[in-house]
């Protein structure tokens, strides 16, 4: 037991470290150049980034939150990333009622999401599109992220510690139970994650502990 919590802190630890400074100065860079064009967009960016570390911070110390919290996490991260590559990302979002209810680690869709944009949209020379599809069947709580994939695009250097780091935490949380799944075909990359399904009778939002 202590060594799965001991590698809970230091995946989740990492994970935290890697998204702050990321996600700020893209943000930064995005908001000086709506201040120039559209600075009408500047204050609603504002609050979805400001919603996006509000939840890193104040979800860091939990086990658990509910799935529909991370699929708000991510949307705010997507909206800076929708300015940066304006009309270049068609995001398509399909969420059971049951699987908004399950209960997750925090951070767990966030790795895949940006690897989703760092190899996906960025790489495209052309839109791409991300989906996001989660389902309840049989206790398991499954989460399907597809992304398109250009092959004439310019590929970003992968170093693979997103999805190695994303798999030792679900081993900390779950053991044996679970699944993570990978797939390339012609022009998508998805990424399946199949875990226990939980929920909380009483649960607590984000915007709650705001």
């Amino acid at each position: 037991m202590q060594q799965q919590l001991l590698i809970k802190s230091i995946d989740f630890t990492s994970v935290k470290a890697s998204v702050h400074p990321h996600f700020m100065y893209n943000s930064l860079n995005t908001l000086a150049n709506l201040s120039l064009v559209a600075p009408e967009k500047i204050h609603g960016l504002c609050v979805q980034m400001a919603d996006f570390l509000r939840y890193s911070v104040n979800y860091s110390s939990r086990p658990q939150v509910s799935l529909a919290d991370e699929i708000n996490h991510i949307q705010n991260y997507l909206a800076v990333e929708r300015e940066r590559f304006p009309e270049k990302i068609k995001l398509n979002i399909r969420i059971s009622e049951q699987a908004n209810a399950a209960q997750v680690f925090p951070l767990l869709l966030f790795p895949l999401i940006e690897n989703s944009i760092k190899h996906g949209i960025n790489s495209s020379t052309d839109s791409g599109f991300i989906s996001v599809d989660a389902t309840v069947a049989n206790e398991t709580l499954t989460v399907r992220i597809e992304n398109s994939v250009d092959p004439s695009g310019t590929k970003a250097d992968s170093t693979g510690i997103g999805l190695s780091t994303l798999r030792k935490r679900l081993h900390a949380h779950f053991g044996v139970n679970f699944q993570l799944y990978t797939k390339t075909t012609d022009g998508s990359f998805i990424v399946q994650v199949e875990l226990p399904f939980t929920i909380h009778l009483v649960t607590q939002s984000a915007e709650s502990l705001a």
